[in-house]
């Protein structure tokens, strides 16, 4: 295992995994989650060896967010009780796909310039990057599956967004809750139960899905964070190579 940490413009860049390897996962953290990555990528890993097949190296790639509400919203969103969100996601993505991903291409190690271009990324994120991973499907096809992991679906016209937008074509989508999440008095949070089971029913009937799954963890938003978005990085990973 290598870990290498760099920036991309003013955000920390930090890469774990095999310089060898042939697949990439995402994830967008709060800078004081970076330090946690090394953890991350191990349990990720012995995730997708527990039914015992050996799994080709990968790598972890996680990307600094300094203003959560911020980069990680899809569009501008002043929301009564909890706050604005400035709708800045695009500019996020934009610096993953022009600075990121050119950035892991350079740590991988390839005897073949051009098989560089091979490897196949996938992204996910907890909350409201769970949000922002999932709309990021809508927008490149640079990505092949998505770990949106108790995802901010009560976001405003998301829903409906997903509705009227393509995603490419074979997608590997990962959806988790917590069972206690939408067991809240604030009005907008409660919606996260119908909106999540309103996607997957759509996702399983989508032409564009290769396979979904709806995963229901104990608990509420807060518990086994770190365990949710790993459990489902590592369903990503198996369900590519199989």
């Amino acid at each position: 295992m290598v870990c290498i940490r760099g920036c991309i413009e003013e955000h920390k860049l930090c890469l774990v995994g095999s310089g060898n390897a042939h697949m990439v996962l995402v994830c967008p953290m709060m800078s004081e989650q970076l330090h946690k990555v090394e953890e991350h990528w191990q349990r990720i890993k012995e995730l997708s060896l527990e039914d015992g097949v050996k799994k080709e190296d990968f790598l972890l790639a996680a990307v600094e967010v300094k203003d959560w509400n911020g980069e990680l919203s899809p569009w501008r969103q002043h929301i009564e009780g909890i706050g604005d969100f400035s709708g800045k996601a695009d500019k996020m993505l934009d610096l993953i796909i022009k600075q990121g991903i050119p950035a892991i291409r350079d740590f991988i190690n390839r005897e073949d310039v051009s098989d560089k271009h091979n490897l196949q990324f996938m992204i996910g994120g907890y909350s409201l990057a769970g949000l922002f991973a999932l709309w990021s499907m809508y927008q490149t096809d640079v990505f092949c599956g998505v770990a949106c992991c108790s995802g901010s679906l009560w976001y405003p016209k998301f829903i409906e967004f997903a509705r009227t937008h393509t995603l490419p074509k074979q997608s590997l989508i990962y959806l988790s809750l917590g069972t206690k999440e939408e067991k809240t008095g604030q009005r907008v949070f409660s919606k996260i139960g119908d909106a999540t089971r309103e996607l997957y029913a759509y996702y399983k009937l989508s032409d564009e899905v290769k396979e979904t799954i709806l995963k229901w963890n104990t608990g509420n938003h807060f518990k086994d964070v770190d365990a949710r978005i790993d459990r489902g990085f590592a369903w990503l990973i198996n369900k590519f190579l199989t």
